[in-house]
Order: structure tokens, then C-alpha cells, then sequence
């Protein structure tokens, strides 16, 4: 009992020791058992004027020799399993190591790299009394090398690993955490952000949430940050882009559950409401709703028409022409489609935003627009069958504005508009079903034989058809 005794107190001994050595010496930013997160705003990040190898060069390159050997072996030999002497490698490496932090500090920046690591081995094997001082020791491992490398290495970035090991190591200091991750993204630069910090920034935003220490602004604020540096990341290929390529399905899969659509819309309405003409929250705006299926709301129509107003392109043209139709809006629709296919350079997109021009006309009454349009699609994609069945359906609808006296000629119309069923069932195998049906359907309404014999007509004569239609065509009896 006495040797356990003795045993414990010499153990507690070593790593309060341990302790008092790390903690003091170039730590001059923030001491983070006092969780003081506030004061890395100022933070100078000039390259410190002290010597490569310290006051006492030769001690110090002779320690730093000493750990990286020992640091190196340690991970060798844990990667290949054999732990306990892993374990004695890492015992070696700890006091040449921390003679090093303390003593030359500008020597290389794996003293910080290789230290986070050793700090991380003491705390996960140490008993539980001693974490909270071995994660506040990692704490201002990061703030040393802030302090001698931020200059080199960047604010932002160490910051971010900063705040991914706050999180993970402080943990129930979601607060001190999340500011952290705030103070990265002020200071980080697009290109040398980390794949890491965006996810748990996003966490530690959910955090806030959950423990009830933010409304769930923050989760939607927070998303569109890592998001939109996420985006930036893939279509500027940044350094080591690749890491990020796989995380935007995590990123959406945490966020889901907060983004509903009536949660998006009262978030996103005041800010737009606040920053009309904000052309990126615009874009954020807009993508974000179209990415979680919010498209039917009045928020999403008006930032998305306000962001085609500020910066017109063809695609916002013809979004906006299909979203003025659902809520038919036909003149404004008819505007925005006119735009969309001048805009367009693709001819699959010209054709269909004059496809959706016809069908809006049609809507407007505009007969004569609506068949100018179709034909135009058609010169874009000459085998779309749906442009034909407009332009015959047109006809066939053109009774009440085609009247006379002469059933013959008041019948006429329909050889006109099965033509053009026939020309689609023809051109376009997608619709020859729904052709035939009205083929079959129209046909009916062809002159009887009586009519043609009495008007003089006879079957296979040409026939020029009236009204605003005037299109040659076949006579044909019921």
C-alpha cells in the first residue's frame, strides 16, 4: 500500500512538473486556463528577432536531434503495432522536446506539429484529474507557435487547428470553441483553410444551438461561411483542394436537420429585407433555398429576381421566366424567356426557353407569337414533337376565333392541326402516344362527306386554310 502510495505521488509529482515547464517561457499570447479567446485579436504576427538555435546553440541542436529521432521512431513503431515500445519512444522524446519549446523556439516549425501530438499522448494517457491541465498545456502549444510562426504559417490557419483541438480537448467550453472558429474565419485565407475546421465549425455552431447558448441563426449564418469557402475551394482548385471534395456530404447531412424551409425563409427574409442589393447574400440566397426545395416561397422569387436585375445572365432569365409562370405572371414571364433565349448560347437551352416562350403566349391568348415561337424552337431541335403539338393544338383551339358559316371551312382548322400531330408523332418518339390520342381525337371533327359533297370539296384537293392559320393542307372527310 505504502510503494502504490509512493508510486502515485512520484507519478503526480512528474506531471505537475511537466506542467509548470511547458506553460511558462514564449507564451505571451493567451493563457488558455483562463479562457481568454478575446485577446488572439491581437495578435502580432511578425517574424519574432530571436536566434535560430537559441541562446545556447549547441544544447539546442543537440535536444532537438534527440526528440525528432525519438518523436520519429514513436511513430514508426506505433505504426507497426508495437505499442510498448512505442511508449518508451515517446517517454524519450518528451524532455528533449520540451527543453526545445522553451528554450529555442524559432528552430523549426515541427516543435509545434510534433508537440500538439505530444501533448494529445500525455493527455489520452493520463489520468482523468490531469487532462484539463494537459489540454490548457496543448492550448498554449498553439499559441507559442501563433506567436513564432503565425507569420509564416497564417493566423487563420493555426487558429482553425486551434479550435478543432479546443473543441475536442476543452470540451463543455463550446462558447470559448466557437469563437475560435470565428476568429479563424476572420483571419484565414481561402487558400490555406483546412478541410477540418469547416466541418467542425459548422458542429461547434450546432453546439451553440443544442446547449441553448444561440438561437438557430447560427447554424444557418455558419453554414453559408463553410459552404461558401467550401465552393470556393473546389472551383478555384486551392492548395490540397482534394481534401474537400468529399466533404460537402457531411456538411449537408449536419445541417439538414436544421434547414427547414420555414426556418430558411424567416433567417434569409430579414437579411434581404436588411441588404437588398447584397449581390453575394443574394446568390447565397438563392442557391440555398433551390438546394433545400424552397422554391415555391415569395423570398426565393424576389431574391432570385433581384439578383437577375443586379447581374442578368441567361440562366436567371429563364429561371425567372419559369417561376413568373407558375405564378402566372405571363408578361413578366414572356419578358424574362425573350432574354433567356438571346442570352443562351447552347442550342438545347435556346429551344427550350422558346418552347416556354410559345407556351406563355398561348397562355396570353397570342396565337400568331406562340406559333412564330414554336417554329423558332424548332429550328433550334427540328425532331421536338412538343412544338408541333402546340402549334397543332393552337389550331385545333382556334374554333370560337375561326367561325363561318361554311362547316367546311369552320372545319378546317382540324385538318390543319392533325397535320401537325402527324408531323410530331413523325419527328419525336417521346410523344407519338400523346399525338395519336389526338389525332385521334380531332379527326373526328373532320367535314362528313355530306358537308364536303355540298360546299363541292373533294377528299386529296389541296385546301388553303383561313383565318390567322393560313396554311395549306388536304381535304380530308370524317
Amino acid at each position: 500500500m505504502i510503494k502504490n502510495l509512493k508510486e502515485k505521488t512520484m507519478k503526480s509529482s512528474y506531471l505537475k512538473l511537466l506542467l509548470l515547464i511547458v506553460l511558462p517561457g514564449f507564451l505571451t499570447i493567451s493563457v488558455y486556463g483562463q479562457e481568454d479567446t478575446s485577446r488572439t485579436k491581437a495578435i502580432n504576427v511578425s517574424k519574432p528577432d530571436l536566434p535560430k538555435w537559441g541562446e545556447d546553440s549547441a544544447k539546442c541542436v543537440k535536444n532537438f536531434s534527440l526528440y525528432r529521432e525519438y518523436y520519429k521512431n514513436y511513430k514508426k513503431t506505433k505504426d507497426a503495432g508495437k505499442l510498448d515500445e512505442a511508449k518508451d519512444y515517446m517517454q524519450s522524446a518528451i524532455q528533449p522536446w520540451r527543453w526545445v519549446f522553451n528554450n529555442c523556439p524559432v528552430a523549426s516549425q515541427n516543435i509545434y506539429r510534433d508537440g500538439a501530438e505530444i501533448i494529445k499522448y500525455l493527455y489520452n494517457n493520463t489520468e482523468d484529474e490531469y487532462k484539463p491541465a494537459y489540454a490548457d498545456t496543448l492550448m498554449n502549444v498553439y499559441d507559442q507557435r501563433l506567436e513564432m510562426y503565425g507569420w509564416k504559417e497564417g493566423v487563420g490557419y493555426i487558429l482553425g487547428r486551434k479550435a478543432v483541438d479546443h473543441m475536442k480537448y476543452k470540451k463543455g467550453h463550446i462558447e470559448e470553441s466557437f469563437k475560435l472558429f470565428e476568429k479563424s474565419f476572420n483571419y484565414v485565407k481561402e487558400d490555406n483553410y483546412i478541410a477540418p475546421v469547416l466541418y467542425y465549425h459548422l458542429y461547434s455552431a450546432i453546439n451553440m444551438f443544442r446547449m441553448g447558448k444561440a438561437d438557430k441563426d447560427i447554424i444557418v449564418r455558419t453554414y453559408d461561411k463553410v459552404i461558401t469557402v467550401y465552393e470556393n475551394a473546389i472551383d478555384n482548385k486551392v492548395k490540397n483542394y482534394e481534401s474537400f471534395e468529399n466533404l460537402k456530404p457531411r456538411i449537408e447531412q449536419m445541417f439538414d436537420p436544421f434547414a427547414d424551409c420555414e426556418d430558411l425563409n424567416e433567417i434569409f427574409n430579414k437579411r434581404f429585407k436588411e441588404n437588398p442589393e447584397d449581390l453575394k447574400l443574394l446568390k447565397r440566397i438563392s442557391s440555398m433555398l433551390n438546394d433545400k426545395g424552397c422554391t415555391e416561397s415569395d423570398l426565393y422569387f424576389n431574391a432570385t429576381r433581384k439578383l437577375h436585375s443586379l447581374e442578368p445572365s441567361a440562366e436567371s432569365a429563364f429561371l425567372m421566366g419559369k417561376m413568373s409562370i407558375k405564378r402566372e405572371m405571363f408578361n413578366d414571364a414572356e419578358n424574362y424567356l425573350k432574354q433567356a433565349a438571346t442570352l443562351f448560347k447552347d442550342s438545347t437551352k435556346i429551344n427550350e426557353a422558346y418552347y416556354l416562350l410559345a407556351n406563355v403566349n398561348n397562355a396570353q391568348g397570342k396565337r400568331s407569337s406562340a406559333r412564330t415561337n414554336a417554329l423558332k424552337a424548332l429550328d433550334y431541335k427540328p425532331d421536338d414533337g412538343r412544338c408541333y403539338i402546340l402549334i397543332g393544338d393552337l389550331y385545333a383551339n382556334s374554333a370560337s376565333v375561326c367561325k363561318s358559316d361554311n362547316k367546311v371551312e369552320s372545319k378546317s382548322i382540324y385538318w390543319a392541326a392533325v397535320d401537325k400531330y402527324q408531323k410530331a408523332k413523325s419527328v419525336d418518339p417521346d410523344v407519338a402516344e400523346k399525338a395519336q390520342q389526338k389525332i385521334n381525337k380531332f379527326s373526328q371533327y373532320f367535314p362528313t362527306r355530306d358537308e364536303l359533297f355540298f360546299e363541292n370539296y373533294n377528299p386529296g384537293d389541296k385546301y388553303t386554310v383561313g383565318c390567322w392559320i393560313n396554311e395549306t393542307t388536304i381535304i380530308r372527310q370524317k
